[in-house]
């Protein structure tokens, strides 16, 4: 019986590897890279006596790239460039191809999977930052480790009448400091290479994320290898078609 049940699990073990393999032979994986060009703020809604906007990081205090707001990003700058195309008489894609990839209102076999982006060197990193905190908490903390990545910046109103700062109105946020960047991945279930397309032409579009952007904040650069190639073939069916 203990023999039957080993086979059993191996078959199943097996049969998940199979389907895991099928599914990828049937996809592909971006490996992409969010560079920090100016200043980001990505809020985490929470602040304190200090602090007028927090920005989102782990429990040892690393920033990170959220990977539901990369999404919402990613679908936004492809709109852009679908409304971009057709304004120039050109259709790179379709909004329901965009919004298949996306599952935008659709279902299909078709899935976007990603996870949060992190700083290069994660891993080993918070291992070390939780060895050093568990060891010497009163030397240490999260917000020791979250300084080593970010700055603070101050804002303030001025009166158009008087050129002065208004009272009341000085405020500040913490923001990741431009040179940081971003790595993680995209996987796309049952994807083709429009779907590649797409997310190259959402990719190049994408410049700003975050808050305070008309305040010269939230410059980003995103690329994945030969994002460029996939571009300019995608352009060069268009001009074909």
């Amino acid at each position: 019986m203990i023999q039957a049940g080993c086979q059993c699990e191996e078959r199943l073990v097996k049969s998940m590897a199979s389907s895991m393999t099928n599914s990828m032979d049937k996809g592909f994986v971006l490996d992409l890279t969010i560079s920090v060009v100016s200043a980001l703020h990505l809020g985490s809604g929470q602040a304190d006596v200090n602090l007028d906007a927090e920005v989102v990081h782990d429990h040892c205090g690393v920033p990170y790239f959220p990977a539901k707001r990369l999404k919402g990003l990613l679908y936004e700058s492809a709109l852009e460039v679908v409304e971009m195309a057709e304004a120039s008489g050109q259709k790179l894609f379709s909004l329901d191809e965009l919004n298949t990839l996306f599952q935008h209102g659709v279902s299909g076999e078709k899935q976007l999977i990603m996870h949060n982006f992190y700083l290069p060197g994660y891993q080993q990193d918070r291992q070390g930052w939780e060895y050093l905190q568990a060891k010497y908490p009163g030397l240490i903390n999260a917000r020791d480790v979250l300084e080593e990545y970010t700055s603070i910046r101050y804002q303030t109103s001025i009166d158009k009448a008087t050129h002065t700062a208004l009272d009341h109105s000085l405020h500040n946020i913490r923001v990741v400091e431009a040179g940081c960047c971003f790595r993680g991945s995209i996987q796309v279930v049952n994807g083709d290479e429009q779907d590649r397309a797409i997310l190259a032409l959402a990719c190049r579009n994408l410049q700003y994320a975050g808050g305070k952007r008309n305040r010269g904040l939230g410059r980003i650069e995103c690329c994945f290898d030969k994002m460029d190639e996939v571009i300019r073939c995608a352009v060069k069916q268009v001009r074909k078609a």
